[in-house]
């Protein structure tokens, strides 16, 4: 009886294989935990789901520090209000890395803007690192 119970105002998930009951409200999908059970109450509910954009990424990194790469990002990321740039600090063994990463969904732009970003890192002196 207890896994017989559900939320007020939700619909059900068809589970194929158990009694275990999964649910649905709004856009939330509340599902059994078993791996195999999930995966079929998945199968069902894969083509109500709307498809989103696919998102793309491109990281570089540098040897600067962000302080010197604040103002500069700014000023690009206001350029492209369509993508998303990242400053992520991190360290490597000889040093300090920070990692920029451009998100997207138009591949052109992120590649404009990589190449402004390696503009931009020689300009101010730094090096481009391994990602």
């Amino acid at each position: 009886m207890r896994m017989a119970r559900v939320p007020q105002g939700a619909t059900l998930v068809d589970n194929p294989v158990s009694v275990a009951p999964g649910f649905c409200i709004g856009n939330v999908f509340v599902m059994a935990g078993v791996p195999k059970i999930m995966q079929a109450m998945l199968a069902n509910i894969l083509p109500q789901l709307p498809m989103a954009q696919r998102l793309l990424a491109k990281t570089i990194a540098c040897n600067l520090p962000e302080g010197t790469l604040a103002a500069p990002l700014g000023d690009l990321q206001a350029n492209y209000p369509d993508l998303d740039i990242g400053c992520y600090p991190g360290k490597t063994a000889s040093g300090g890395k920070v990692s920029l990463v451009v998100r997207g969904q138009q591949q052109q732009q992120i590649d404009a803007v990589v190449v402004k970003l390696r503009e931009m890192i020689a300009t101010l002196g730094g090096k481009e690192l391994d990602a």
